[in-house]
């Protein structure tokens, strides 16, 4: 009699929560052998992308929220070789004064972009990292493990560019906390 109620209320409630979450993922996988995990988004001007490979004993939560500001958090812990690639960026347009000349007709408005790019390949250890692909591009991304972990990360607008690159290779320790392109 109760199985004939659990059926029935996750006939129910299967189809309300995916309507009522349509616009993010959360996966939680723990496998003892291989896992491949790939995730994209390319929205107006916002870009994330990652593809994420462990083998041996391993553990991976993915947590996206697609809707109009972007947020993502991956958490990974494995006993064995960890791959990593994850890509985000963010496009803006501002509105500018306008030229005190009318015959100046340079567009009224600036462009910036700003991108964080993590490649990586572990013999074990851990990986966390958070982006927000809003009007400030947020990216913080945590490795504790051996192996070689490559940062790139850089902001460009109209009167500057602004970039920062990073290789750690052994045992490593790290966190890093960037902001890119605040207004």
């Amino acid at each position: 009699m109760n199985t004939h109620y659990s059926i029935l209320f996750l006939i129910i409630l299967i189809p309300a929560v995916s309507f009522s979450c349509a616009d993010s993922l959360s996966s939680s996988i723990v496998c003892n052998g291989a896992a491949f995990v790939s995730s994209s988004l390319i929205g107006q001007g916002q870009t994330y992308a990652a593809e994420f490979f462990a083998s041996d004993l391993a553990f991976l939560i993915r947590n996206l929220n697609l809707d109009a500001e972007p947020k993502t958090q991956t958490i990974i812990n494995a006993t064995g070789p960890l791959g990593i690639d994850e890509y985000s960026s963010l496009s803006r347009e501002y509105e500018k004064d306008s030229p005190l000349c009318i015959f100046d007709d340079t567009p009224n408005r600036t462009d910036s972009e700003s991108s964080a790019r993590i490649l990586g390949l572990l013999d074990q250890g851990e990986y966390s990292s958070s982006r927000s692909i809003t009007k400030d591009f947020t990216a913080f991304t945590a490795v504790n493990g051996s192996g070689i972990i490559q940062i790139r990360a850089g902001t460009e607008d109209e009167n500057r560019t602004t970039s920062m690159k990073a290789d750690i290779l052994g045992d490593m320790n790290m966190t890093e906390h960037l902001t890119l392109g605040g207004s």
